[in-house]
């Protein structure tokens, strides 16, 4: 029970995180790989997925917050919609171009992934893509995060 309450903490924690930046959802991961019930490769990699797609949840909403900012704003025609339709379209041109953006940012986090999950859904990159990329570079983040000690040691000889 303690094993299944842990991941759905971790879940939860994350969404928490991925909408409010003050939260870090690292550090959310590292206390509960530290604080997990059972110890070894299966929980961290399950506590990893568990951050990644309670961060995703959020990045989901954000998405909808992008894709629905234009239709709030007084501005349907003015200079932001202008500049929308003018990057929508070079984007249009360099199709790859967003999806690299959409995974160095999900992976890296620079730029944040906060704002490019926004801009995402301003720009309407398909929700089916931004979700596969973005749940792959958020994987690989939160895997690196849990487990870089460990490989240190490996390659360090420590």
């Amino acid at each position: 029970m303690e094993l299944v309450l842990s991941l759905l903490a971790t879940f939860g924690l994350c969404i928490a995180a991925g909408l409010i930046p003050l939260i870090n959802a690292e550090l959310v991961l590292i206390g509960f790989i530290l604080k997990a019930p059972v110890q070894g490769v299966a929980m961290t990699a399950g506590l990893v997925l568990a951050a990644a797609m309670g961060q995703m949840v959020a990045k989901v909403s954000m998405y909808y917050v992008g894709k629905g900012a234009l239709k709030l704003s007084k501005d349907k025609e003015g200079k932001i919609a202008k500049a929308i339709k003018k990057y929508q379209h070079k984007m249009e041109e360099n199709a790859s171009a967003p999806s690299m953006l959409l995974f160095v940012s999900s992976f890296v986090g620079l730029p944040p992934f906060y704002v490019i999950s926004i801009l995402a859904g301003t720009f309407k990159i398909p929700l089916g893509r931004f979700i596969v990329i973005g749940s792959v570079g958020r994987i690989m983040h939160f895997a690196v995060v849990a487990f870089f000690p460990e490989i240190w040691k490996h390659y360090s000889g420590t």
